[in-house]
């Protein structure tokens, strides 16, 4: 299984957790799913001291006879969804969510952070001379709706 900073962070952060069994939890929970129809309950860890912002591939070994139950299940599901549905039965056998590594409080540290970047100015854009002499489009505010004609994709609240 692959996991991605911006999707996983919650797996990314269990599997640096250490005495976290990562793969063990994530059997056992397909098992108590598959088998029972349950969700198992996995308690959160200790979580470590920092952690690092980076991609992540885990694999695990299922059992022929022991885990027949659950090479069959995974072998019902569509290619390319299976570990969609292995991470979805997975956080909902968590005891809670784990988002400690979403936290904005210096804890979860990039592999690029030990490098020393020099500091670059913002970027300025460039006007497009295409564009310099183009009409300028009207913006029109529109009138807030009623009940009757209300559609979600079209409202919008602005200030005049």
């Amino acid at each position: 299984m692959k996991f991605s900073v911006l999707n996983d962070m919650d797996f990314i952060t269990l599997i640096q957790s250490p005495n976290f069994p990562f793969t063990e939890w994530v059997k056992i929970a397909l098992k108590s799913y598959v088998e029972n129809q349950t969700i198992t309950t996995i308690p959160l860890p200790v979580f470590p001291d920092s952690i690092v912002f980076e991609k992540k591939t885990v694999n695990f070994t299922l059992d022929p006879v022991k885990d027949k139950a659950v090479i069959d299940w995974l072998q019902s599901l569509r290619k390319g969804q299976r570990t969609s549905a292995i991470k979805c039965v997975f956080r909902c056998s968590l005891a809670a969510p784990c988002l400690i590594g979403h936290k904005n409080n210096g804890f979860a540290v990039s592999p690029s952070s030990s490098r020393q970047r020099s500091p670059q100015p913002p970027r300025q854009r460039q006007p497009d001379p295409a564009q310099a002499d183009a009409p300028k489009k009207e913006s029109r505010k529109k009138e807030p709706s009623t009940s009757e004609d209300f559609d979600i994709f079209s409202f919008s609240l602005e200030e005049e």
